[in-house]
C-alpha cells in the first residue's frame, strides 16, 4: 500500500519539529514511512528548514494555530505555500506519550487521513491591519483597569467624585487628582476645578469632595497620575493610527460602479 505525500509540523517557543510521511511503494511499512526533522525557530533556522522542504518535495504540512509560538513559522513558510494553518481542536492529543516527534507523527498522520480542514489565513497586509484595533483594544483594557484603580483611590479617601461625574479621568478629574497629590484637599478648592456642565453642581460637588484624605492615599494618587497620562497618550495614537490606516485604504479602494 502507498500513502499520500503529507506533512505535519509541532512548534513550540524555541524547537520546530517537521514530520513527513512520503509514499511507500513497497506496502511493507503498513503506516508508511516517516521521516522527522528538528529545527529551532530563529529565522535563519526556518529558512533552513525551508529550503529543505522545498529540496524533499514535502506538500504543505499541518501547523495547529495554539498559542503564539505558530506565527513566525506561518509567516516565513506561508509565502512558499508549505504549511496549511488549522484549528488547535481537529489535532488533539494523540495517543500514546506526547513528545515533539509524537505531535509531529500525529498531525501529519490526520493530514494524509484528510481530516484536518485548513482555517482561513488572512493575507499579511490584512493581518497588519487588524492588529491596530487588536492592539487598540488592549490598551483600552489596560486603561480600564488604571481607571478602577484611580476610582479604588478616591473611595478610599472618601473622595466620592463619581457619585456626581462618572469621568474621573476628564479635564477636570486630571486636575483633581493633581491637587490632591500636591496636597491641597479643601473641597471648595477641589470643586472649582470643574469645567463646562459640571460646574452646574458645584454646591454638590463640593459635598463630595469632602473627605479625608491621608499621606499613603496621597502618595498613591500622585503615583497614577503618570500612568494614567501615559495610557491616554498611547490610546490617541493608536487611534489616529487606525484612522490613518482606513484613510489610506479608501484611497486604494476601486470607484464603485
Amino acid at each position: 500500500m502507498s500513502f499520500t505525500p503529507c506533512a505535519g509540523l509541532d512548534v513550540h517557543q524555541k524547537s520546530v519539529t517537521a514530520c513527513r510521511i512520503p509514499p511507500e511503494a513497497t506496502g511493507q511499512q503498513a503506516e508508511g514511512l516517516r521521516e522527522l526533522k528538528a529545527c529551532g525557530t530563529l529565522t535563519v533556522d526556518l529558512r533552513a528548514l525551508s529550503a529543505w522542504r522545498t529540496e524533499v518535495g514535502i506538500p504543505p504540512g499541518a501547523l495547529a494555530s495554539t498559542g503564539e509560538s505558530w506565527q513566525p513559522v506561518l509567516t516565513l513558510l506561508e509565502g512558499s505555500g508549505q504549511v496549511v494553518l488549522v484549528h488547535a481542536a481537529q489535532v488533539k492529543q494523540g495517543p500514546g506519550r506526547q513528545t515533539d516527534n509524537a505531535e509531529a507523527r500525529w498531525r501529519a498522520q490526520l493530514r494524509r487521513d484528510g481530516v484536518l480542514q485548513a482555517s482561513f489565513i488572512p493575507s499579511p497586509g490584512q493581518r497588519d491591519r487588524r492588529a491596530l484595533p487588536r492592539d487598540r483594544t488592549t490598551w483600552g483594557q489596560e486603561r480600564s483597569r488604571e481607571v478602577n484603580g484611580v476610582q479604588g483611590g478616591l473611595e478610599r479617601a472618601t473622595i466620592k467624585r463619581a457619585a456626581v461625574a462618572s469621568e474621573i479621568m476628564g479635564v477636570s478629574g486630571r486636575a483633581l487628582r493633581a491637587v490632591l497629590s500636591a496636597g491641597r484637599t479643601e473641597p471648595a478648592t477641589m470643586a472649582e476645578l470643574a469645567t463646562g456642565r459640571l460646574r452646574r453642581k458645584l454646591p454638590l460637588l463640593e459635598q463630595a469632595l469632602t473627605g479625608l484624605v491621608r499621606d499613603p492615599q496621597r502618595r498613591m494618587l500622585a503615583l497614577q497620575l503618570a500612568p494614567s497620562e501615559f495610557l491616554a497618550e498611547q490610546l490617541e495614537a493608536r487611534s489616529a493610527a487606525i484612522t490613518r490606516c482606513l484613510t489610506a485604504l479608501r484611497a486604494d479602494a476601486p470607484p464603485p460602479r
